[in-house]
């Protein structure tokens, strides 16, 4: 990292077989030791996995949206298996398996049991001039079984959770979310430090949408769903 002055890395796994499933250890390990790794070639995941790296000074969570319940309004957040040690409540609740969708190699199995913490979640995407970031707060629910096979995370939103997917879907963000523990909108929002070159769209909990000015933002769009 120090030879090459990498701020973070990250492995193209998917869709190759015969390496998917052989890094996912490495990786989990590499960001408890500091050093920023995403999974699947995403540059996005490993700049937001980055910026909360520095803010937090903890590793964060490489996630996809798995589940919707409606009913309860939450999400559960999941990957292939890849989670942090550091993410689990403890320990014990950590499995070292063999990778469940390519029965091979080594998978970080738990679910994140931790319950009633302020999370925040980040996509990134675009390039050059077009970046845009959507930014989602919501509160942890304990997953005390491991619903989905890797990191399995449910979080409880403000919004409607049919309207929140909608609003991602009308705004074309992919599939990757960065999790991590804590309250940071403002730390990307209120600070070009994180977001020079990255225009804002506010979205609040009700999700009426305030569009905003900032000199130091310039293209993309943020969701901001309050808590």
């Amino acid at each position: 990292m120090e030879d090459f002055k990498l701020g973070a890395i990250t492995i193209n796994c998917y869709p190759f077989p015969y390496i998917k499933s052989k890094t996912c250890l490495a990786v989990s390990n590499l960001n408890d030791y500091g050093i920023v790794a995403a999974c699947e070639g995403d540059i996005h995941s490993s700049i937001v996995m980055y910026a909360f790296c520095l803010i937090t000074d903890n590793a964060s969570l490489n996630s996809d949206i798995i589940i919707e319940d409606k009913k309860e309004n939450y999400i559960v957040f999941s990957h292939c298996g890849a989670g942090p040690f550091s993410c689990a409540e403890s320990y014990s609740d950590i499995d070292l398996e063999e990778h469940y969708e390519v029965k091979s190699g080594m998978a970080v199995y738990y679910p994140v049991k931790v319950g009633g913490k302020e999370a925040t979640i980040i996509n990134l995407v675009g390039m050059e001039s077009t970046y845009r970031m959507a930014i989602l707060t919501g509160k942890t629910l304990p997953t005390e079984k491991l619903i989905y096979h890797s990191n399995p995370l449910k979080i409880k939103f403000k919004t409607k959770v049919e309207d929140l997917i909608e609003a991602i879907g009308n705004e074309g963000f992919n599939h990757h979310w960065m999790v991590s523990y804590g309250d940071y909108p403002g730390m990307f929002f209120e600070k070009p430090k994180y977001t020079t070159g990255v225009e804002h769209l506010l979205i609040n909990g009700k999700l009426s949408i305030e569009k905003g000015k900032n000199n130091n933002i310039k293209t993309g769009a943020i969701i901001k769903n309050i808590y």
